[in-house]
């Protein structure tokens, strides 16, 4: 494995030969060791980190809500946008962490493992495909049901 420079921590500089966070960019970064030694501490944690952030998130929101109630500005807590994350989000975003370790080379030590890394790079992009898929599907759905005069009320589950 490769140490990295500064400059290949900073891939959104002018003078950069990376100019945006893509797979290149991820691809380089993960086969520092010191780097995914690091994120590796960072997920062994990162429950723990989220859940403190999120608490941190938390308490601003209530002081911010409550001002605004106090100040009498009720209008404004609807346009109050610095909310806590979701469960489903912190849930996401971990799964979505430790698939980006599939950019590792300690991912394929083997060239057989080669193959399974890159069927599971596919297997990633794949999902990631079908979650813009299903969200364009059910915002297409939405809205094909409201020009047929539908609403969510009118609507029932199976």
């Amino acid at each position: 494995m490769q140490e990295l420079t500064d400059e290949d921590f900073m891939p959104f500089k002018k003078n950069s030969k990376i100019k945006t966070m893509n797979s290149t960019f991820l691809k380089k970064i993960f086969k520092s060791d010191l780097f995914l030694s690091d994120y590796k501490k960072y997920l062994d944690r990162f429950e723990e980190l989220a859940d403190l952030e999120n608490d941190k998130k938390i308490q601003k929101c209530v002081t911010a809500i409550t001002d605004l109630v106090e100040k009498r500005k009720n209008d404004k807590i609807k346009t109050y946008k610095r909310l806590p994350w979701t469960q489903q989000w912190l849930k996401e975003t971990k799964e979505l962490a430790y698939k980006l370790l599939t950019y590792s080379d300690d991912q394929d030590l083997k060239s057989e493992d080669s193959d399974n890394e890159k069927s599971e790079k596919n297997k990633v992009e794949d999902q990631c495909d079908n979650e813009r898929r299903e969200n364009s599907n059910d915002s297409d759905l939405l809205i094909s049901t409201k020009k047929k005069g539908f609403s969510s009320e009118t609507m029932s589950t199976p």
